[in-house]
C-alpha cells in the first residue's frame, strides 16, 4: 500500500485529536489495526477528522452507528440495554 503523505499531513494539521486519530495514521501508514481500531478509524474519516467538533454523526443507516464514538445521548447503544 502506497503512504499518502498529503493526507496524513493534513490530518494531523487541521483533524481534531480524537477517538480514531492515531488509527486512521496508522492505518495509512500501512500499519495493521484491530476490529476496534478500524472502526474508530473510520468514524474519525467519515466525520471529516472532527474538524467542527466532536459531535454525534446522526447518520442512523450506518452499520456501526451503535459503535460511535461520540453520542448525544438521544440514541441508546445495544449495550446500555437494561
Amino acid at each position: 500500500m502506497k503512504v499518502d503523505n498529503s493526507k496524513i499531513e493534513g490530518i494531523e494539521k487541521h483533524g481534531l485529536l480524537s477517538t480514531g486519530k492515531k488509527h486512521l495514521i496508522k492505518h495509512l501508514e500501512g500499519g495493521k489495526l484491530s476490529r476496534s481500531e478500524a472502526m474508530q478509524a473510520k468514524c474519525y474519516d467519515c466525520m471529516g477528522y472532527f474538524v467542527d467538533g466532536r459531535q454525534d454523526c446522526m447518520i442512523e443507516n450506518c452499520p456501526m452507528f451503535n459503535f460511535r464514538p461520540y453520542k448525544d445521548g438521544k440514541t441508546k447503544s445495544p449495550q446500555s440495554k437494561k
